[in-house]
């Protein structure tokens, strides 16, 4: 029996960089941690946005007890690259997609 399928999210397209280092480390040897572009999106909502978790959910369209696994796995890995001066690369795996600002208020006002 396969898996069930990874649903779509929805991300904003605000990421400025795609990759973070420790200052003074160089790159060679340099541990890297692979967060996800939902991770980010999901800190980014909930933390400096303060959106409520069942409002970032519906934000990126996925339940709110998704939200909370991608918040968990997020912040993990954040934590833990903190910590152990790793690297931090931000990739957007296949299933996800971009809304841009102006179709970010064209769904606030459908939904209203």
């Amino acid at each position: 029996m396969s898996p069930r399928p990874v649903k779509w999210r929805l991300l904003s397209s605000v990421l400025k960089s795609y990759f973070f280092r420790p200052h003074g480390v160089s790159m060679a040897g340099l541990e890297v941690v692979d967060l996800k572009g939902d991770e980010l999106e999901a800190m980014r909502l909930s933390f400096v946005e303060r959106l409520t978790h069942e409002n970032a959910a519906k934000r990126m369209r996925v339940s709110r007890r998704t939200l909370e696994r991608i918040l968990y796995a997020g912040r993990r890995k954040v934590t833990q690259a903190l910590l152990d001066g790793n690297g931090i690369s931000i990739t957007f795996p296949k299933y996800v997609s971009f809304v841009s600002r102006s179709q970010r208020t064209k769904i606030k006002r459908e939904r209203r």
